[in-house]
């Protein structure tokens, strides 16, 4: 059995499912259509990561107006969550000019570091920054953002191979301890 991981904006997930072209997908969760469920849910919405010495970090929520404020580094160019899940924060995301857009996690991560600016993630594209302390991570002051679940997805119309649905269990699994962590982060 050879599978192949592919990398995708959380908005495209979905549709990679749907089509597919996918058997597995994480992502942000909203309301789901038809012909795709979620197995497993996690509290790990998307937040404001920083480095550890910016001014933010001293503040337990940080809003829109505040993040505008401060150079942004944008990983890809579509949003993380769309508007059926915060229409102030899909505007927001549609006007705001970064100073640097990438395609490369691992880019942003250092920037981060190095502190040349913030971008939003949510703690598990972080978990051993958090950990070593060399980000941190602050939640938006927005409700609806706060209450959000990475989601292990799979399709509902079809029935998957019995070696994906053990893949399943075990991301499932991982999925729920990588929660637990960041919990205490």
């Amino acid at each position: 059995m050879t599978y192949t991981i592919a990398s995708f904006a959380p908005m495209e997930v979905v549709s990679q499912l749907q089509s597919g072209r996918a058997d597995v997908g994480l992502t942000f969760v909203g309301r789901l259509p038809a012909g795709v469920e979620a197995v497993a849910l996690a509290a790990l919405p998307a937040g404001v990561v920083m480095g550890a010495g910016h001014p933010l970090a001293a503040k337990a929520v940080i809003s829109l107006a505040e993040c505008a404020e401060q150079p942004f580094l944008r990983l890809l160019g579509q949003p993380p969550i769309g508007s059926a899940v915060s229409r102030e924060f899909a505007q927001f995301w549609d006007e705001l000019e970064p100073v640097v857009t990438c395609n490369w996690t691992t880019m942003v991560k250092r920037l981060i570091i190095a502190g040349k600016g913030i971008s939003f993630f949510s703690k598990i594209a972080f978990i051993d920054e958090l950990a070593k302390g060399d980000v941190v991570w602050r939640p938006f002051d927005l409700p609806d953002l706060n209450q959000l679940k990475v989601g292990n997805l799979v399709p509902s119309q079809r029935a998957l191979p019995h070696v994906t649905q053990t893949f399943v269990e075990r991301l499932t699994r991982r999925l729920k301890q990588l929660e637990s962590v960041a919990a205490t982060l």
